[in-house]
């Protein structure tokens, strides 16, 4: 399955003369020059002083350093070395994000109190072989009005689980996690290995049945349905 991409400005053709030809010193205006010689340094002094641990990183935090706005405007510009990749939220670095630094940016863009459902926390939490699906899923509180662009599923919930703590990521716990896979999940085949994974790791589905029933009924009926037939087979094996 292909890594989603949040929207990112478009790189520019690195053959060309304006990518290509270095400015001499003595043709920059005064603010170029402090540009420049600011910008050579921010990523290692913000990355040293423990400002961030990955090279994804929200502006403010950046104005908060003390790096002025129009430094980072200068470094967002297209076939600059960092990019926006969420409103608020920066890239410091030129290529494609990872599926990690879009996870880490979608945390950042909603905030404080965001959890990271779905697959994506599964994969943290000893389900590693699942399939990304397209979209990045990350739980926020009802009062929350951020909104979901690009592949970002953001969900709204009065039932905010308390995360797991794995890496920094605050992770939605396994059973929420996978019933949330399970219901925004379209493809039969990966809804099942979600679900059959869960019940392998000794989830029962009476217990999965009722996480399910506890939640957001939105998109619940499909693999409800399914959660019935495997306790049936299950039963039915064990008599």
């Amino acid at each position: 399955m292909s890594t989603p991409r949040f929207p990112h400005p478009q790189i520019r053709d690195r053959s060309s003369r304006s990518c290509s030809v270095r400015p001499k010193i003595e043709d920059m205006t005064d603010a170029t020059k402090t540009a420049a010689t600011t910008t050579s340094v921010i990523k290692t002094d913000v990355t040293t002083t423990g400002l961030v641990k990955t090279d994804v990183i929200k502006t403010a935090d950046l104005k908060a350093a003390g790096v002025p706005r129009y430094v980072i405007d200068l470094r967002c510009r297209p076939g600059g070395p960092w990019q926006r990749i969420l409103p608020g939220v920066l890239l410091l670095a030129a290529a494609p994000p990872t599926r990690a630094q879009q996870v880490r940016a979608a945390l950042a863009y909603v905030g404080p109190e965001a959890v990271l459902t779905g697959v994506d926390a599964l994969r943290e939490q000893g389900f590693p072989h699942l399939p990304l699906p397209p979209s990045i899923h990350i739980l926020q509180p009802a009062s929350c009005r951020k909104t979901g662009r690009g592949e970002l599923l953001l969900e709204r919930t009065t039932r905010l689980p308390t995360p797991v703590r794995k890496d920094g990521l605050p992770l939605a716990p396994p059973l929420r996690a996978v019933l949330d896979a399970a219901r925004q999940e379209s493809h039969p085949h990966r809804r099942h290995a979600v679900l059959t994974s869960a019940i392998r790791s000794g989830y029962t589905p009476d217990a999965l049945l009722a996480e399910l029933d506890a939640g957001s009924q939105r998109g619940a009926a499909v693999p409800r349905t399914a959660l019935r037939k495997l306790a049936h087979f299950r039963r039915a094996a064990f008599t």
